[in-house]
C-alpha cells in the first residue's frame, strides 16, 4: 500500500488514521456495494462517530495496467481538488489517495476524506420542506456563483449534479464542491462543454420553480440578458439529453444490476427494482383481470398504484420501463417498483408520494391547474406528448418546498423524441387542460 497526501498534510497525525481506515473495511457502514467502487462512512477519531469517507474502486486486470502509468483515479481526483482549491473554488480536499500494486499491477485504490460536521448534499436540502423561501433563493445565487467559479477555473464536471455539493453551516452556509471522480481541468471551459454540463444540473432540478432556476443563471452569468440566452440554450440541450439518458436506461434497467434486477412471479416476468416487492400490487389482483378498454387503465387500491396494459410485446416492454425510470429520475413521474407481464396482460407497479391522488379523480381549481400545465410544460420541452395522454395519467403530490406537483402516472402517454414538442404538443395539452374537471359552485 502506497499513499500520497494532501498538501500540507502532517504525515506523523493522519498515518494512524490510514492504518485504521483499512482495518475497518470488513466492518464500516457501505453507502454504495457495486462492483469494483465502494464508499465507506468511517470513525477515525475518539468519539465513535463518522467523521470520514473512504472511497474505494477496484480494477480488473486490463485496467490495472492501463492505470500502470497514470496513476490511479483516486491520485487523480486528489491533484484535481487540490488544484481547484488553489484557484481559489471552494471544494473539499481529500486527505490522501492510496494505491495497492501486485507485480505492478493496480489492483485497487482509496480516497480518504473528511466529513464535514453538520453539512448535507444539495439535492437533500431542497427536498427539505422546512427550507424557508428566502434561504431557497440564497442558495440559488450561491450555487450560480460557485459554478461560475468553478468553470473559470477549468472544470469541466461530466457529472455536476446537487448530490455533489455540500452546504454546511445551515441553508445560507458555505457551499463545497466534492467528488470529482468524472472531472477533468482544462485551460479553458468551451461553450458547448459548460451547456452540457448545466443541462444536467438542470435536469436534477425539475422539481426547482423557474424563477429559482433563472435566479441560479443570473448569478452564473452575472448578466440578466445573457442569463435569458442561457436559459433558451438549455432548452434547446433538454431534449436530446433527456433522450440520450433514456437510451442509456434501456440498457441499465433491464439487466440485473446495482439498482434494477429480472424478477419471476409465478406467471408473471420482467424487471424491477432490486430489492422492491411486487408481491401486495399482485396479491390485490384478481385472477382475471377486466380487459383494458383503450391504451391503458390505472388502478389505486389500498396504496397500491398500478397501470394495467393488454399484454404488450417484450421490446415496448423494455420502452416503458426505461421511460419511467427516465422520468422518475428528473422528479417528473413517481418511482416504478416493477414492470411485469403475463400471458394477458402488462402491469406497471408504480411507488406513490404520501398523499399523492389522480388529477382525474379531482375538482380541479387554479392550484391544481398550475401543477398540470407546469408538468405539461417540462415535458412538452422534452419530448412527445401522446394522445392517450387523459387526466387519469396524473397524479398531484407535494413537493419538499409543499408546492402541489403534477407527475406523469402512465409513462405510455409521452415519448423522448430528441427535440421539444411543438403544435401537436400544444393541441394534446390543450386538451387534457379543457378535460379537467372544475370545482363545483360553492
Amino acid at each position: 500500500m502506497r499513499w500520497w497526501l494532501s498538501a500540507g498534510a502532517d504525515a506523523t497525525a493522519l498515518a494512524p488514521r490510514l492504518g485504521r481506515a483499512l482495518q475497518q473495511l470488513d466492518s464500516a457502514e457501505d453507502l454504495r456495494s457495486g462492483r469494483r467502487k465502494r464508499l465507506f462512512r468511517l470513525a477515525l477519531e475518539p468519539g465513535g462517530e463518522p467523521d470520514h469517507l473512504l472511497k474505494r474502486c477496484g480494477y480488473p486486470p486490463s485496467r490495472g495496467w492501463l492505470r500502470h502509468a497514470r496513476g490511479s483515479k483516486a491520485r487523480r481526483e486528489l491533484a484535481i481538488a487540490e488544484a481547484l482549491a488553489q484557484r481559489g473554488v471552494p471544494v473539499v480536499v481529500p486527505l490522501a489517495a492510496g494505491e495497492r500494486r501486485r507485480a505492478g499491477r493496480l489492483v485497487e485504490c482509496f480516497l480518504l476524506a473528511p466529513l464535514l460536521e453538520g453539512a448535507v448534499d444539495l439535492r437533500r436540502l431542497w427536498s427539505d420542506s422546512a427550507l424557508a423561501v428566502g434561504e431557497r433563493r440564497r442558495l440559488s445565487t450561491s450555487l450560480g456563483e460557485i459554478v461560475r467559479r468553478a468553470h473559470a477555473a477549468g472544470l469541466y464536471q461530466d457529472d455536476l449534479a446537487p448530490n455533489n455539493v455540500l452546504v454546511s453551516g445551515g441553508g445560507t452556509g458555505g457551499l463545497r464542491l466534492v467528488d470529482f471522480e468524472r472531472a477533468r481541468l482544462r485551460r479553458r471551459v468551451a461553450m458547448r462543454a459548460r451547456r452540457r454540463m448545466l443541462a444536467k444540473l438542470a435536469r436534477a432540478a425539475a422539481a426547482v420553480p423557474a424563477a429559482q432556476r433563472l435566479r441560479f443563471l443570473r448569478a452564473y452569468t452575472g448578466d440578466a440578458g445573457e442569463a435569458r440566452r442561457w436559459w433558451e440554450r438549455l432548452r434547446a440541450e433538454a431534449p436530446r439529453l433527456a433522450r440520450r439518458d433514456d437510451t442509456r436506461m434501456r440498457r441499465t434497467a433491464t439487466r440485473d444490476g446495482r439498482r434494477f434486477e429480472k424478477i419471476e412471479r409465478g406467471v408473471w416476468r420482467g424487471f424491477a427494482r432490486r430489492g422492491a416487492d411486487p408481491g401486495p400490487a399482485l396479491a390485490r389482483l384478481s385472477a382475471s383481470p377486466p380487459p383494458v378498454a383503450g391504451a391503458a387503465r390505472v388502478e389505486v387500491e389500498d396504496g397500491v398504484w398500478r397501470v394495467v396494459y393488454r399484454r404488450l410485446p417484450a421490446r415496448r416492454v423494455r420502452r416503458l420501463w426505461a421511460r419511467a425510470n427516465t422520468l422518475a429520475a428528473r422528479g417528473l413521474a413517481p418511482a416504478p417498483l416493477a414492470v411485469l407481464t403475463s400471458h394477458q396482460h402488462t402491469l406497471l407497479i408504480v411507488e406513490p408520494s404520501t398523499g399523492a391522488r389522480l388529477l382525474g379523480t379531482l375538482a380541479c381549481g387554479a392550484a391544481e391547474r398550475r401543477a398540470a400545465v407546469r408538468l405539461l410544460v417540462e415535458l412538452a420541452g422534452l419530448g412527445e406528448l401522446r394522445e392517450e395522454l387523459v387526466p387519469e395519467a396524473f397524479a398531484l403530490v407535494r413537493s419538499g418546498a409543499a408546492r402541489l406537483r403534477a407527475q406523469l402516472v402512465a409513462p405510455h402517454a409521452f415519448c423522448f423524441g430528441g427535440r421539444s414538442g411543438g403544435h401537436r404538443n400544444r393541441g394534446i395539452a390543450a386538451r387534457l387542460l379543457a378535460s379537467l374537471t372544475p370545482p363545483a359552485d360553492v
